[in-house]
């Protein structure tokens, strides 16, 4: 099956290459979705091959609205009007002779100018021009004969809601069905029907800008067998540069594994990731940092403090920095965007900063889903990564995870701030390591000038994590007799 490119970046994606040649396609949504933009950009982009266009406008928008709307895009060039980009009123020629004289007048352009494209827009406000819904139903049947005749593929415009493919006659001579929502700032578009090919299922985001429409898809995990096959040897471990933490991880962070670092606020969470960062440049290991709450230049200036010299590393080219605010979050963009920088740059360590971020206006489920989808993404770029999250609980028992999600993640590592002896100290442990063992011991660690250390574990008390740790009866016994 040929298939017609878009070249609206991403589209193509989603389609298995494109949208097959000679199709009726309908593209659905209310208005201010974005159905004209789509389709202008994608007849301008093919005329910028030599692909000729007719785009036919009913009653919704005129066809000099049209053109004066889509001026301000940059897919836009004025030098294609008139020779690959027709535009002509069917509106104005259904009210004067009805269904039969708007389908002799498409026919006589389809004849004129063998146009690559034919563009119906709105082709539902026909129902309301026709005299009657019979009317309607066999100027469809008659266009459908027609379209099957001609060389064109066919783009066929409206405000369909995304439920009325069962009830309304041209969606039965449709090939495909493509769907625009826009709901509380958020855009998305969806297949919903494609005859005889495969496609990306599942709603993509979208955004608008001065370029037109760029989709970010929305990816799904995929079980991979070079990831089954790597699981019957142990990986090689990756050091995360933190004095101490190596030695309780068995010697690193497993290769190509994710870890999730829990803790409350200054706790050494991001510092951690720095430290993780800063010891693959020292080998020569391209590494992305991804900050959600911090900018380049706040990051850069924090591991000033801890002696972590992340400027020079990012004028070498050996860490990238990806800021993206939350309040813009757009958890596809998000992960294609990551996705992008690995590919581009070819980084084996990843810090993704405050994952928290990420469950903003999401379901449990979805929040398991969008995790499971980054996991996997980053495992398929063979990548090493440590994703941070901040738990509310400063002292005392806390979940790993609230959606649970922390069977994603290979390994766990929790930092806390426990009181002892009236004095507030940070300790770190291992809660789980996903095919390796580990040190089970509870350890102090100090932040300095130079970072984090890990220190000796709290081996005279019990309890540290439950925010009233006591002396072991040994200990105790030993201390009351010094009395």
């Amino acid at each position: 099956m040929e298939r017609i490119q878009t070249k609206i970046p991403n589209l193509d994606m989603i389609l298995n290459g494109g949208i097959p040649e000679y199709s009726i396609n309908i593209i659905a949504g209310k208005p201010g979705t974005g159905k004209t933009i789509l389709v202008q950009q994608m007849i301008f982009n093919n005329a910028a091959q030599g692909k000729k266009s007719i785009y036919l406008t009913t009653v919704s928008e005129p066809s000099v609205k049209v053109v004066r709307f889509q001026r301000e895009f940059d897919y836009f060039n004025p030098d294609f009007l008139g020779e690959y980009v027709i535009y002509a009123d069917l509106g104005e020629i259904i009210r004067k002779n009805g269904s039969k004289g708007a389908l002799d007048s498409v026919t006589k352009l389809i004849e004129e100018h063998s146009p690559d494209f034919l563009v119906i827009d709105s082709f539902k406000a026909i129902h309301d021009l026709v005299s009657s819904q019979t009317d309607f139903r066999n100027f469809m049947f008659e266009l459908a004969v027609k379209l099957s005749s001609w060389n064109t593929t066919t783009f066929l415009v409206g405000e369909y809601s995304c439920n009325e493919r069962d009830t309304l006659p041209e969606f039965s001579v449709a090939d495909s069905m493509i769907c625009l929502k826009y709901d509380n700032g958020s855009r998305n578009i969806e297949i919903k029907k494609m005859r005889g090919t495969s496609f990306l299922s599942g709603k993509h985001t979208m955004k608008i800008d001065d370029s037109g429409i760029t989709i970010y898809p929305h990816l799904k995990p995929e079980l991979r067998i070079s990831e089954i096959s790597d699981e019957r040897s142990e990986p090689e471990r990756v050091s995360t540069g933190v004095p101490g933490l190596d030695t309780m991880l068995g010697g690193g962070l497993l290769q190509r594994r994710a870890t999730l670092v829990i803790g409350s606020a200054g706790t050494g969470k991001s510092l951690m990731g720095l430290h993780f960062l800063a010891e693959g440049a020292k080998k020569g290991e391209n590494g992305i940092l991804l900050s959600f709450e911090e900018r380049a230049d706040e990051v850069i200036e924090n591991s000033h403090s801890y002696g972590i010299n992340l400027e020079d590393m990012i004028k070498k080219g050996l860490i990238t920095i990806l800021h993206i605010v939350p309040v813009d979050l757009s958890v596809d963009e998000m992960i294609y965007r990551l996705k992008e920088t690995i590919e581009h740059t070819g980084a084996k360590r990843i810090v993704i900063d405050g994952i928290a971020n990420i469950e903003r206006n999401q379901t449990s489920v979805e929040i398991r889903d969008t995790f499971y989808t980054i996991v996997d993404m980053l495992k398929e770029h063979n990548t090493t990564s440590i994703l941070t999250s901040e738990v509310s609980e400063i002292i005392g028992s806390t979940e790993a995870t609230k959606h649970g999600t922390s069977f994603v993640v290979d390994t766990i590592i929790s930092l806390r701030y426990v009181e002892i002896e009236s004095e507030m100290k940070k300790a770190v442990s291992i809660i789980k390591m996903r095919g390796s063992d580990h040190d089970k011991e509870i350890r102090e660690y100090k932040i300095s000038d130079k970072g984090i250390s890990v220190e000796l574990p709290f081996a005279q008390y019990s309890g540290v994590f439950s925010g009233t740790p006591s002396k072991k009866p040994s200990e105790a016994f030993v201390e009351a007799f010094k009395k």
